[in-house]
This record gives C-alpha cells, sequence and structure tokens, in this order.
C-alpha cells in the first residue's frame, strides 16, 4: 500500500527546498522571520537571522510564506471524489 503524505509535510518541505521566507505566529503572540531548515512530527528547526532555533509544533498558530506558493499541490493520486479535485478555483480575479 502507498505511503499517504500528509498535507503538513508537503507544504513544509516545499517551503524548505525553497528556502523561503516564512512569518511564524506563535501562542504567545510573537512571530519570527524565519527560513525552515528541517522539520519532524513535533518540531521545526528554523533560522532566525543567523541563528537556529528549535520551534515545538504546538506552539505554532501559522506558518505564512513571504512569497507565493500556489501549485504545489496536484491531483496526482488523490481519489476522485476528493474535495481538492472540485472544478472550482480559487483564482478571483
Amino acid at each position: 500500500m502507498r505511503e499517504v503524505k500528509r498535507i503538513e509535510d508537503i507544504y513544509l518541505n516545499h517551503l524548505r527546498r525553497g528556502a523561503i521566507t516564512v512569518c511564524i505566529k506563535l501562542k504567545d503572540g510573537r512571530s519570527l522571520s524565519a527560513i525552515i531548515i528541517a522539520f519532524d512530527p513535533r518540531s521545526i528547526v528554523v533560522d532566525v537571522a543567523g541563528s537556529q532555533h528549535l520551534l515545538y509544533k504546538a506552539g505554532i498558530v501559522e506558518i505564512e510564506p513571504q512569497e507565493s506558493v500556489s501549485f504545489i499541490f496536484n491531483d496526482r493520486g488523490l481519489p476522485s471524489n476528493s474535495y481538492a479535485r472540485s472544478p472550482y478555483t480559487s483564482n478571483y480575479a
């Protein structure tokens, strides 16, 4: 049986590979501008202005890329009844 990849892992890996700067909002209200170096199921290692930090995912509210990451998800391997296969698009232009 094929391993199912989690959206979170796909998204974080895309940000890591592209060295895309992200704004990470923490539960305590702080925000960090960082580049994702590595991650596992419970934590993320980020580079903040040349210094590495270990963040626990439980303390993160949001990860917002500083550039567009559209179209990183595709329909390959999704079930035909998947919501992601919807004919609707998010292009409101």
